[in-house]
């Protein structure tokens, strides 16, 4: 089952590369975290204040 989980962090979007909005990683034994997508800069109403919201998938 995948689950998955929010982080916020007090980063400007702007801070980070203008083109990416997450990853996708190989299922190893080694990796907990299967997917990270940069929720605030695909959805831009996801975080008022304009800072990096995160979405894990694991």
């Amino acid at each position: 089952m995948i689950e998955a989980d929010y982080v916020g962090f007090d980063v400007p979007d702007s801070m980070l590369p203008a083109d990416g909005t997450g990853f996708i990683t190989a299922s190893t034994d080694e990796l907990f975290c299967n997917a990270c997508t940069w929720t605030s800069r695909k959805w831009e109403h996801t975080s008022k204040s304009g800072n990096l919201l995160v979405r894990l998938f694991y």
